[in-house]
């Protein structure tokens, strides 16, 4: 009804968000604002740092706190920004560490 809609939309549910991104996302325009919008504004952030203090975000290692849907957006796009800098996918992932208000 609407080809050139974008649809943004929240979780329904811990762990859903991914999925319905993976399912969709050849098919019509989405965004998920929790994976997508909170990792984006935290990655802005996180490079302006970086580049303010002349320390590029390859060489950080950074913890998050909250593995949620949001925390795990975070990390993906901080991941993604340490490889686009030349780390590989798996060094980019070890300097990265979500974890839960119960420490895991």
């Amino acid at each position: 009804m609407f080809p050139n809609a974008l649809l943004q939309w929240e979780d329904f549910a811990p762990g859903n968000g991914r999925r319905i991104l993976e399912t969709y996302r050849e098919r019509i325009c989405t965004f998920n604002d929790d994976m997508q919008g909170t990792g984006a504004i935290t990655l802005a952030a996180a490079i302006s740092a970086g580049r303010a203090c002349g320390n590029p975000l390859r060489g950080q290692r950074v913890v998050i706190f909250g593995s949620g849907t949001a925390g795990i957006g975070i990390a993906d796009g901080l991941r993604d920004a340490m490889m686009n800098e030349g780390l590989s996918k798996r060094e980019a992932t070890e300097r990265i560490w979500c974890v839960d208000k119960a420490g895991c």
